[in-house]
């Protein structure tokens, strides 16, 4: 049985990773405005904290990001090969920063950033995207 898991998937302003593992992350949101569309939301990051256990260790793995609307049309995707490092204890854990400025938002509605892990669903994050309103900033929480 695979124990690699997600822990979190957030969309975030920024995010960024120390040398010494410190993963930083800034401004995490749901909902964003824009001034038209389609859109792009322009230096966001898809930010995911991956867990597995120590008997993975030097398991490969294939990771993919789909962008889902809300008819559950894919409008993007991107995947890729991972190797698992060596863990500390019983169970590890590694991040990954993905920068969604090339994704497109044909309009406004509710999507989702779907994270899977050798094909099989493990994770999403979802997006509100609205026409900015007067006096708005471009993202924020939900009220």
């Amino acid at each position: 049985m695979n124990g690699m898991d997600v822990a979190f998937v957030v969309i975030a302003d920024a995010a960024n990773q120390t040398p010494h593992g410190k993963l930083n992350i800034l401004g995490a949101y749901n909902v964003a405005f824009a001034d038209g569309f389609p859109a792009q939301l322009a230096g966001s990051k898809l930010v995911m904290r991956f867990g597995y256990t120590a008997v993975e260790a030097g398991d490969e793995h294939v990771l993919m990001v789909k962008l889902v609307d809300q008819e559950h049309n894919v409008l993007g995707e991107k995947s890729g090969s991972i190797t698992l490092g060596e863990g500390h204890g019983a169970r590890a854990f590694f991040d990954l920063v993905q920068d969604l400025t090339p994704l497109v938002f044909p309009e406004p509605g509710q999507y989702e950033l779907k994270v899977y892990i050798d094909g099989r669903e493990e994770g999403a994050a979802q997006l509100t995207l609205r026409e900015t309103p007067q006096g708005k900033e471009e993202t924020g929480d939900e009220d």
